[in-house]
């Protein structure tokens, strides 16, 4: 799963990994399947994602299908027709559009004085129990082996998940309205396509859960942005100098249609800041640190990892390509917190960015980590200021052992992790911090 997809790099890039273990594994077994239909079943049963932009998921689903075609060789074109196998996989419930940060991770219920509250645990039975109707329909779509039936089933499941999202409107809106956000109606927070994720992959999570996610986060902050909006109306607005776009805007803006929907978008987004920063779907965004509140100002990337930790199962695993800020930021202290006490840490490297990501500072900084979603971590496996990817071919040899009094005491009010480069390094810290402070 990738909660982020974007246009599918990282999901068709796991997908081949995916199939190039299954391939191994069954060098060693008599019984070698067709590539075409490992890929194709490994599609169907292992790839998800979830993105606001639907081109984009469009993009995402095409992806995966050429990956599949790409496996297949004109001498077994004719046996997979015979067979029924050649249809490309049924992805229309595997690629979703909607917005992954607003909307439930677990099951809404309604107190007996009617006061809405939602329960984040849940069980596999429960999960099917609830949404049966809803797992079948999408169960017989993607088995379909003619296109009608496959619409047909693809029809009615989209039916049944218009209506339960419908029923669940309400709920979030009055989230909404907590978070002092009145004047929004139940219309206005359904364009913002909430998506409630045990609802949207019932058959995942009726079946356990998501076992890996992946994926590299908007490293954005939430705001107005008329880059965003006006590129929607001038593909080379992005490329205009300052007195260009504002040229252009006022030239946009004459259109009735365009000035509406530019107001309209200025309201969202300011509605979903004040969600995300003064209502209670996410708890790790606003730590204090030397007494004081620092809030996170809707960086998207905080976001995105708060969520992560929701929607994996608690025994899966998470790789993440994540800002500089999640790692050593005082807003974000809540979200290490959490990564040290209820995840297991398996490996970070940290880099300075030196041309590894184009049109991006050569100093800025990001962090590759890979972790377990339960657990407490101990000793880190990881290092810092790395400048060169070749680090991941040599990482076993060059990581350094971080225990985890250096994480929690090097910064001891914004829990701020050290970017240390060596063993020695951390060896002389780890003596330092196990003496105590002289006072002043």
């Amino acid at each position: 799963m990738d909660p982020a997809c974007g246009s599918g790099h990282f999901l068709t890039s796991v997908l081949e990994e995916i199939v190039n273990v299954r391939k191994a594994l069954y060098n060693k077994s008599e019984n070698y399947p067709d590539e075409y239909r490992l890929k194709k079943t490994t599609v169907l049963n292992n790839i998800y994602g979830v993105d606001i932009m639907g081109p984009a998921v469009e993009i995402a689903k095409l992806r995966c299908w050429l990956s599949v075609i790409s496996e297949l060789e004109t001498e077994n074109i004719d046996h997979l027709a015979d067979s029924d196998d050649l249809a490309l996989p049924n992805v229309a419930f595997n690629l979703r559009e909607g917005n992954s940060l607003i909307g439930y991770t677990g099951f809404p219920e309604t107190t007996d004085d009617g006061e809405q509250y939602q329960i984040g645990s849940f069980s596999e039975d429960s999960v099917r129990d609830r949404y049966e109707d809803i797992i079948t329909e999408i169960e017989k779509h993607e088995q379909a082996l003619e296109s009608e039936v496959a619409e047909k089933h693809r029809k009615r499941a989209n039916e049944k998940l218009r209506t339960a999202r419908e029923e669940l409107i309400e709920d979030i809106h009055g989230d909404f309205v907590e978070a002092g956000i009145e004047d929004i109606t139940p219309e206005a927070v359904e364009e913002m396509e909430p998506f409630n994720w045990v609802l949207e992959f019932a058959e995942v999570y009726a079946d356990g859960g998501f076992d890996v996610l992946v994926g590299n986060p908007p490293w954005d902050v939430l705001t107005v942005s008329r880059d965003e909006f006006f590129s929607r109306y001038d593909e080379q607005f992005r490329s205009r100098t300052p007195n260009e776009k504002d040229k252009r805007i006022s030239e946009l803006l004459e259109n009735e249609t365009i000035e509406k929907e530019w107001k309209k978008y200025q309201t969202r987004m300011e509605r979903q800041q004040d969600y995300f920063t003064d209502g209670t779907a996410f708890e790790l965004q606003s730590p204090t640190v030397a007494g004081q509140t620092n809030t996170n100002e809707n960086d998207l990337s905080a976001l995105f990892l708060e969520r992560v930790f929701k929607i994996t199962r608690s025994d899966g695993y998470v790789a993440q390509v994540l800002p500089g800020n999640i790692f050593n930021g005082s807003a974000t202290k809540d979200l290490r917190a959490h990564l040290l006490d209820n995840t297991e840490i398996l490996s970070l490297i940290g880099f300075e960015n030196h041309g590894i990501f184009e049109n991006i500072h050569n100093q800025y900084k990001f962090g590759v980590t890979v972790f377990r979603n339960s657990g407490r971590t101990e000793v880190l496996s990881g290092i810092f200021d790395q400048t060169d990817l070749e680090i991941f071919n040599d990482y076993t040899k060059k990581s350094v052992k971080i225990p985890r009094r250096v994480l929690e005491s090097y910064s001891p009010e914004a829990r701020i992790f050290p970017s240390v480069t060596s063993q020695d390094e951390v060896d002389v810290l780890n003596k330092i911090l196990g003496h105590p402070p002289v006072s002043a």
